[in-house]
């Protein structure tokens, strides 16, 4: 990231949108910014009946505007000036992020998965590392956490559903319902067959831990972790230690340990995850579907994307909990030129 100051000039010609000319300048000043981390050249020719008619060059910045502060600005009836200082370049890691979201989270309980040749009293692990589960998530900053049912499966039986054998080993999960802005966090173990060393017995294990974007087009996070768990000691000393230690607790506390860690892991990347969507029309207005909710304030400002699209930067007029309205700084493009274009989102502005 590098650290630059331009000055961005607006004059007036007479036309209705002059009575924006500061804000016209603000949006030169943020692209002369953006250009000092370097630009991409795009171009195209139009020839109509072997004719030349057009010859038309885009140039669009290489680099982010992550931040800005307005350092000066001269307005008049005539002008206007706007000095900037801006912070250019790419945001490549969550500790950098300042725009955290508010999550909301429906907790699914891990499904399970046994290996024959594993010991039998693993298939208790269900209901251990859901409650270290919530227990984790509900003390994050900005996570709101519910516990819900997992997804019910069609069967032919005519028993209510707390009288089903997995209801009855391992627990009903009291019945709930996402909500539309919720996101669901989903967690599989699978525990594999057990491996003998010299000193002792290994349990092999894989956890997955994969939590919906909540963001169109964007695929679910996930990841992947492999464990070896030590089991059965195979020596005189380590069978002295096991009498004083539970293996089944160490095993139990230990998957969910680090189903805590990835999920935590995942939580703040989704947190400070890029907003980027195409603008719709509504009622004649810009629309984006993140709010405050999002992490935005009225002090973002959003850029459009795209090597054939022209460099628009926007603004926040309207924000509600998970929706934001917004105007092109250039007053003097229409919302309906902008309908369909993608923007993404400045990251640090506060």
């Amino acid at each position: 990231m590098i650290t630059v100051e331009t000055t961005g000039q607006a004059v007036a010609t007479g036309a209705a949108s002059d009575t924006q000319l500061e804000r016209q300048a603000l949006q030169h000043a943020l692209y002369q910014a953006a250009l000092k981390g370097g630009a991409k050249v795009n171009g195209y020719t139009a020839i109509s009946q072997s004719v030349l008619t057009s010859d038309v060059l885009l140039v669009r910045p290489d680099a982010k505007i992550l931040d800005y502060t307005v350092l000066d600005t001269v307005t008049n009836a005539k002008t206007s000036t706007v000095k900037i200082r801006a912070i250019v370049g790419e945001l490549d890691a969550p500790a950098l992020c300042e725009r955290r979201a508010d999550l909301t989270i429906a907790l699914f309980p891990p499904t399970l998965k046994v290996d024959h040749q594993a010991p039998p009293w693993l298939m208790a692990l269900k209901r251990p590392t859901t409650e270290a589960l919530m227990n984790s998530l509900i003390t994050q900053d900005k996570v709101s956490v519910r516990l819900e049912s997992q997804d019910t499966t069609t069967t032919n039986s005519t028993l209510s559903s707390e009288y089903s054998y997995a209801a009855l080993t391992q627990g009903v999960a009291a019945q709930a319902k996402t909500t539309p802005n919720s996101l669901k966090l989903r967690s599989h173990i699978k525990v594999h067959a057990t491996k003998s060393t010299v000193m002792t017995g290994l349990l092999p294990v894989t956890l997955t831990v994969v939590l919906d974007s909540g963001l169109a087009g964007v695929p679910p996070l996930s990841a992947q972790r492999s464990l070896e768990l030590p089991l059965h000691p195979r020596n005189a000393i380590a069978t002295l230690a096991k009498r004083t230690s539970d293996p089944r607790q160490h095993i139990a506390g230990a998957i969910a340990e680090s189903l805590s860690e990835m999920a935590k892991d995942l939580l703040t990347e989704r947190a400070c995850q890029l907003l980027a969507a195409p603008l719709e029309v509504q009622n004649g207005k810009l629309v984006l579907p993140f709010g405050r909710k999002d992490g935005l304030t009225k002090f973002h400002l959003a850029y459009t994307e795209g090597h054939d699209t022209a460099y628009e930067i926007l603004e926040i007029v309207a924000l509600t909990s998970h929706s934001s309205t917004l105007r092109p700084l250039d007053s003097a493009r229409k919302n309906t030129e902008l309908a369909g274009k993608r923007v993404k989102f400045m990251e640090l502005k506060q």
